[in-house]
């Protein structure tokens, strides 16, 4: 049977069974308009826990179903995880948060219903958001107002004199870094909080309350060689929070991007609205290390293009035309890819991930 569940309603079902089978304290948080979708919440260990281990699933929905793979397969087998700690560590608490965002993983998108990119939107809103003048004069051939040859060989003409003039590092980040103008766009961050932002504030509020410590993994996929796993922390390598992620995680599993960035002539992402940094700012009073858990599946390139196609379906198709569902299912395939042994090696790779944070978070630290 496939670690993976096919949909939204089996991924769910699957996490409350494996989280009551538990004994875990559930609270679901039902998103507003939408019956049947809800970010759901399990806890293990005590309140006020002076150390907490969360693991996320779903800020991006079309990855989601990885993210509560990995979930549910940390609820069955809690006994190895705690094996060399003698059971759940004193002073400990496990939190799961289920789906993030319930509607993007619903219907297949990686944005909300609002088209929103939830892992841009994290940020503060009373400063004024980035501009970003190339995706901004991008977006007509990025998101045509139809898909045809013309516009094809347009766009790549663009995108390979600016792949001259700038290498594909830069123009992959400049396409993906998020954008704050263009609300039909790509990597759209919003124009202020969005709801789900509201509430994994406070679901986090609550279940932070009284740590010390904390450790969040952010469960998502696309991002690295096909099966493997990588720690992205937005942190700077030299920064305390970089420096606690490196002795917990073996150096060839991390990248920091804030180590980059303009020093690096924008060759990487100027991310803002990252929902484990916004969640450390949020919690001065406790020490909050936080990192995206990326498992590669794809090239960037093929996943970029099937991202673009299934955003145009989304923009300029009706709600029931079938490219529409068509392009969302193809995107899903290449983000969660149906291959038992690209699963396999999602379940080893989140069980290595896992054991080494928690580890660390215990203050043990990873073997050297």
């Amino acid at each position: 049977m496939s670690p993976v569940a096919s949909t939204y309603a089996e991924a769910r079902a699957g996490f409350l069974a494996a989280a009551r089978a538990r004994g875990a304290a559930l609270e679901a948080h039902p998103l507003e308009g939408h019956f049947a979708l809800a970010t759901d919440v399990a806890r293990l260990g005590p309140e006020g826990a002076g150390r907490v281990l969360v693991i996320l699933s779903g800020i991006h929905g079309n990855e989601g179903l990885a993210g509560s793979a990995i979930q549910r397969d940390t609820l069955g087998r809690l006994e190895a995880l705690f094996a060399a700690h003698g059971g759940l560590p004193e002073d400990l608490a496990l939190v799961m948060v289920h789906a993030v965002n319930p509607w993007g993983m619903a219907h297949m998108r990686r944005q909300t219903e609002a088209n929103v990119d939830l892992n841009r939107n994290f940020r503060d809103w009373s400063v004024p958001p980035p501009a970003r003048p190339v995706y901004r004069d991008l977006h007509p051939l990025v998101v045509p107002q139809e898909m045809n040859e013309a516009g094809e060989a347009a766009f790549l003409e663009r995108a390979m004199g600016l792949l001259a003039d700038h290498g594909e590092a830069w123009l992959q980040a400049r396409l993906t870094e998020g954008q704050y103008e263009v609300p039909d766009g790509l990597y759209f961050g919003g124009s202020g909080a969005e709801p789900e932002t509201v509430t994994l504030h406070a679901i986090l509020a609550r279940q932070l309350a009284g740590a010390r410590e904390a450790l969040l993994i952010d469960c998502h996929t696309g991002m690295g060689a096909w099966g493997d796993w990588l720690v992205i922390a937005g942190t700077a390598a030299g920064a305390p929070e970089g420096r606690w992620l490196a002795r917990a995680f073996p150096p060839q599993r991390i990248h920091f991007l804030a180590s980059h960035g303009e020093a690096a002539g924008g060759r990487w992402p100027q991310t803002e609205g990252k929902m484990t940094s916004a969640i450390a700012a949020a919690h001065p009073e406790a020490a909050v290390r936080g990192f995206s858990l990326e498992f590669g599946t794809h090239g960037g390139e093929r996943v970029f293009m099937a991202e673009r196609r299934e955003h145009w379906a989304w923009a300029r198709l009706g709600a029931g035309h079938p490219e529409r569902l068509a392009a969302a299912r193809d995107l899903l395939r290449l983000m969660v890819p149906d291959d038992p042994l690209w699963q396999e090696r999602l379940i080893d790779g989140a069980r290595a991930c896992i054991a080494d944070g928690l580890h660390a978070l215990v203050g043990e630290g990873r073997a050297r």
